[in-house]
């Protein structure tokens, strides 16, 4: 077994919520509250404790889970009973909040704001794709009874590096449970001017965040003389492909009619580090970058003209067929 897959069998999905007042609550109330409103789950209060928690005060907490069984075993609760006002600060999280696409003031508020927190996590019982999604979504059914509560200010996925709604988060653990991947909150894009660039606001770059809980794999746009709404919309496209679609990319693969002006160059960049996931990197055709001597030649032959492989191939039910399969 490789360093890689070995550190991946550490992968947790945590999630920090963020209250603007005291919060109490019983493990069996949380348990009842998923299992009444995602009937496909059934979690358990295995201690059958009735104890109040309360966010004021140190909190741990185990719900079982036992139904779908053998995705993920345990969601732990733990709260420290004071916020982490040291490292917890609008500063400190500045990028996180950046990713933050219309949420970034409401997420700094509550930064400043927030009086109490939790931290709610899970780990996957397998590295297989259907497992992690499934695990996310019981994360994301427990986050969503907090999410619909008045003293909740913002959520924020770890694994993804942003900052959500609570309303938002309540829509798409809806959508999640019908297999519809939560783009816009289970991932972030990175996105921005390229400040190593000679001329300012020119050129843009970016990449995902959190895909490599899923796929083992980031996307990357290389800096190019684009908007950055426009490096938005590639990883944005590419995510779907690779998450909701189950596209298969090669390296040197054509995203966009070949031989168009218009026409991106997908190549694989695989990691030296042990634990840092491999990537996709997109090359739009004014990219700064020197493919060749950055990347090598390309292991796919490129489609004859006027072919678009990558949309071809693309299976927007792949997700759902992939989670039929999971519960038979």
């Amino acid at each position: 077994m490789s360093d890689k897959e070995q550190n991946s069998e550490e992968l947790t999905f945590s999630v920090d919520i963020y209250f603007s007042d005291l919060l109490e609550f019983k493990l069996d109330e949380i348990a009842e509250a998923v299992n009444e409103d995602f009937p496909s789950l059934t979690l358990k209060n295995i201690f059958n404790d009735q104890d109040i928690r309360k966010t004021n005060e140190p909190i741990a907490g185990v719900l079982s889970v036992e139904e779908p069984s053998e995705t993920s075993k345990w969601i732990t609760f733990i709260s420290a009973g004071f916020p982490d006002k040291e490292n917890v600060t609008v500063q400190n999280l500045l990028p996180q909040i950046r990713a933050s696409y219309g949420f970034q003031e409401e997420a700094a508020h509550a930064i400043e704001n927030h009086k109490y927190y939790l931290h709610i996590s899970t780990k996957p019982a397998d590295q297989s794709l259907e497992t992690r999604y499934v695990t996310a979504k019981i994360l994301s059914a427990v986050v969503s009874v907090f999410a619909k509560l008045p003293v909740t200010m913002a959520i924020m996925p770890i694994w993804a590096s942003r900052y959500v709604r609570p309303q938002d988060w309540v829509r798409m653990t809806a959508a999640a449970m019908t297999n519809e991947f939560p783009l816009d909150g289970w991932i972030s894009y990175n996105v921005g001017w390229d400040p190593g660039q000679t001329e300012p606001l020119k050129y843009a770059s970016g990449m995902t965040r959190g895909m490599q809980h899923f796929l083992d794999t980031e996307v990357i746009v290389q800096s190019a003389p684009i908007q950055p709404t426009e490096v938005v919309k590639q990883l944005y496209g590419v995510s779907y492909l690779l998450l909701q679609c189950g596209n298969q990319f090669n390296d040197g693969d054509t995203l966009g009619i070949e031989g168009s002006s218009e026409a991106w160059r997908i190549r694989h960049n695989k990691s030296d580090n042990t634990s840092g996931p491999d990537n996709w990197v997109l090359l739009h055709p004014e990219t700064t970058v020197d493919e060749f001597a950055t990347f090598g030649p390309r292991q796919a032959a490129p489609p004859p003209d006027g072919q678009d492989p990558v949309k071809k191939e693309a299976k927007p039910g792949f997700l759902s067929g992939l989670m039929r399969k999971k519960t038979h």
